[in-house]
């Protein structure tokens, strides 16, 4: 099953798909926004600032498993997980 997430905040739309996802993800922001995937070690293993709204990220050089995706705006800080196949 391929899931699609989206978050809403006061200012801030966070939405990200496939979920799971094995080489890419797509990340769509309402505004200007710092990405970081964090692992179960809590290790940022990729960070990026999307000045886009939407993006396209390379997560084929992740291992497979469960990481948290953080998305952080000038008003809001939102976390969900993503599963790496």
């Amino acid at each position: 099953i391929i899931g699609i997430f989206s978050c809403f905040g006061i200012d801030n739309q966070f939405s990200f798909y496939p979920n799971p996802a094995k080489t890419y993800i797509n990340i769509s922001v309402l505004t200007e926004s710092e990405i970081e995937i964090v692992n179960m070690n809590g290790q940022i293993v990729y960070y990026e600032y999307l000045n886009d709204l939407n993006s396209s990220i390379d997560i084929s050089m992740l291992s497979s498993g469960l990481y948290l995706i953080k998305v952080s705006s000038a008003d809001d800080i939102l976390i969900e997980k993503l599963i790496i196949e």
